[in-house]
């Protein structure tokens, strides 16, 4: 429910939430934003990425300075193309602090993510990368 005490701006646990709306301070224009479970990830107009929430503090902030094509979050995982079309992942982002890389058999034009897996479409195929690295 926004400004907890974690600085998360997903859903959260209702008896740490404020009450009210928080203005979130960026200066910087954002084209989209995603929720994990204990943090935010803010994507700017050059695609960029920027963080807010457990352990990055309320107020977002660079979490990257190269150009992501295609992200996707959920609960605890993040992952991502970047501008050199390697797929990124972080299984559980606010504890791994390296995120594990992919090159495709073929140029990836679309992430989404699960618990333990992802799932990314080249072309006209579809791989599914599992928690172990198997693709």
């Amino acid at each position: 429910f926004g400004n907890n005490i974690e600085g998360a701006l997903g859903i959260g646990k209702l008896d740490f939430a404020n009450s009210g709306f928080k203005k979130v301070k960026i200066n910087d224009l954002i084209k989209e934003v995603y929720c994990g479970n204990e943090f935010t990830i803010w994507k700017n107009v050059e695609n960029k990425l920027y963080i807010s929430g457990k352990g990055y503090g309320f107020e977002p902030c660079i979490l990257m300075d190269k150009k992501i094509n295609h992200l996707d979050v959920y609960e605890k995982t993040l992952c991502f193309i970047d501008e050199n079309d390697l797929v990124r992942i972080w299984w559980d982002f606010i504890n791994d602090k390296k995120d594990v890389e992919f090159k495709m058999p073929s140029k990836p034009d679309d992430i989404k993510c699960g618990n333990s897996f992802v799932i990314v479409k080249c072309n006209i195929f579809v791989y599914k990368i599992d928690i172990s690295g198997e693709i």
